[in-house]
Parts: structure tokens; sequence; C-alpha cells
């Protein structure tokens, strides 16, 4: 590299390793000092436990523009009935469910789909725990108690943590509610595969941002969310496409935030957690800048990390 700096660093290797699900052999060169950064993302529970049992002052934890929800075909009853979907959204409070369950590997989503981390964020804009309300909303839609629901199909992609992130709500619909669903998971390519071919009743979208800017959640995410799940509002798309003009920052947010606003009052998506950065640092490395663009990778300001002297080579 030949262009300006402000690190030290001369030399970097970066190692191809196995997916997540072999974490001991990750932690097991990290532990021999044999790496100097170490990403978490995407570990199961358990071994993110292990790392910050073996190493609770290397443990580095900071926000990511990241956001997972789950998403409601509304092509497929009972789910074109935006009545249903608001009432799942009220059916309990399944985020402290979930953060019991997964502890800090998330941090539970109280907003919409634009990420904490990210300008634009609107905070405590998702409907709050309302079980008296969601029983409502359902037999107004005409399943009172969930008599006469269908059985409806939640698909999701196989993860370290699919188990708990499937799971923790589901249970809660059926004892608010009195609705089943079917959980079904799956590797990643059958889940692409089954929403471009047969889109479920209910699945999900996990979104990392490319982009720093609100534009890639509630226009580039969208566009998926409309072309597997099949919402749409005429309202919300004026809004986001008005949104990418104005030159001033606030005017542009202020657009986006009521578009944000329209996603979760219309329960087209629920969202549901944000996938912080973690990783692990060695001591000696005193400053490695990090996006909040890398949340599964950890990418990082190479040029700009600054490491010293350590071990063997600090004392030769």
């Amino acid at each position: 590299y030949h262009g300006r700096f402000q690190g030290n660093v001369a030399e970097v290797e970066l190692l191809c390793l196995p997916y997540p699900t072999d974490w001991p052999a990750r932690l097991q060169l990290y532990d021999e000092d044999r790496l100097d950064l170490l990403g978490l993302g995407s570990w199961p529970r358990e071994g993110i436990e292990v790392a910050c049992r073996r190493h609770p002052d290397e443990l580095c934890r900071q926000p990511a523009f990241h956001t997972m929800a789950v998403c409601f075909n509304v092509r497929r009853p009972p789910f074109d009935d935006v009545r249903v979907r608001q009432a799942i959204m009220h059916a309990g409070d399944g985020l402290r469910t979930l953060r019991e369950a997964q502890g800090d590997v998330v941090d539970p989503a109280t907003g919409g789909l634009v990420p904490p981390a990210m300008a634009g964020h609107s905070p405590r804009i998702a409907p709050s725990p309302d079980p008296e309300r969601a029983q409502r909303l359902l037999a107004e839609a005409g399943y009172p108690g969930g008599r006469g629901f269908p059985e409806v199909e939640y698909l999701a992609a196989l993860t370290p943590n699919a188990s708990i992130t499937t799971a923790f709500w589901l249970d809660l619909l059926k004892e608010v509610l009195g609705v089943a669903v079917r959980v079904k998971v799956v590797d990643w390519m059958e889940y692409y595969q089954r929403l471009e071919a047969e889109p479920p009743h209910m699945g999900y979208i996990t979104w990392a941002a490319d982009t720093p800017d609100p534009d890639n959640f509630l226009r580039v995410a969208y566009r998926h969310i409309q072309r597997y799940f099949g919402w749409r509002h005429e309202r919300y798309e004026q809004l986001i496409e008005e949104a990418r003009w104005p030159a001033d920052p606030a005017a542009r947010l202020a657009l986006y935030r009521q578009a944000d606003r329209i996603l979760v009052q219309e329960a087209a998506i629920m969202p549901y957690t944000h996938t912080p950065i973690l990783h692990l640092l060695k001591p000696w490395v005193k400053r490695c800048p990090l996006s909040p663009l890398s949340t599964l990778s950890m990418w990082t300001s190479l040029r700009d990390t600054v490491m010293v002297p350590h071990g063997a080579e600090a004392a030769g």
C-alpha cells in the first residue's frame, strides 16, 4: 500500500477460517496469540460466552448498521389483513424474552427498520406489548381466541442461533393469541430458493447496510420486502423517493423517519434485533478503527491500525 496512512502495521495476514460453528478452533488460535483480532459475528451464544469468560478484558462491542425483522407475506391470507399483522406485533414482550435467551449477543429492536447506530433512526416506534389489544385485533379480523386461524408457516434460514430466534416469540403467539405457527429451518440456499418459488406466510429479512445512509434500508431493503412478501404502500414510496433529493440532511432524515413509521404501523415487518459488532482484540493493538458497516465480517481500516511490540519480538 503506497497511500497515506496513520498506522504502523507493515504487513497483514488474513486467515480464512472455518464457519463459526467450528468456533473452538478459532478461539484456540486466539488463545495461542496467533491472532490479534478475532471477530465473533454469527457465533452461537455458547461460543461467545466461552470467549468472554476466557478474555473478559479483550472483548469489544460496538453498534452496527444491522437489523433483523420478521416479514409477513401480504399476498397470502391471513396476513393480507393488517389487523392480523398488528395483533402479532402487540402479542407480548417477546423482545425481553429474546434478550433473556441471547443476552448481549443481540440488541432488541424498539424502533423501525433503520438501526439505532444510523442517522435517521426512530426510537420507540415499535408497537408496545399489549396482549388485550392483540386479542381484540385478532377477533376483529375473524379469529376470536385464535379459532379458525389457518395453519401458517414461518420459514427461517439456518444460523447458529436459529432455534432461539424463531422459537422465542412463536411460543408467545400460542399463549397469547391461541395461534399455532409451523416452523421450518433450512439452509441459506434453500431459503432464497423458497422465497423465489414459493414465499412462506412468514419469513425474515436480515439486512446489513452497504452504505451508511437510511436509504440503504428504507429503499434498497424495501425492494426485497416487496419482491418476496408483497407489501407496497403508495405514501411510503413517495416519501423514500422525495428523501433522495433534498440537500438539507435534516429534511432528508425527517422524510425517512416518516417512511419508517409507516413500515411499522402498517405491520409490513416486525423488527426484532440489531446485531452488534463483537470481537476480541489483543491488548497490544492500541488502535483498530472498525466501521459500523462490519456486522458479520471484520472490515477495519488497516492503514490506521496501531500496534506496539509484544511477546518474543518485544523481548528480543
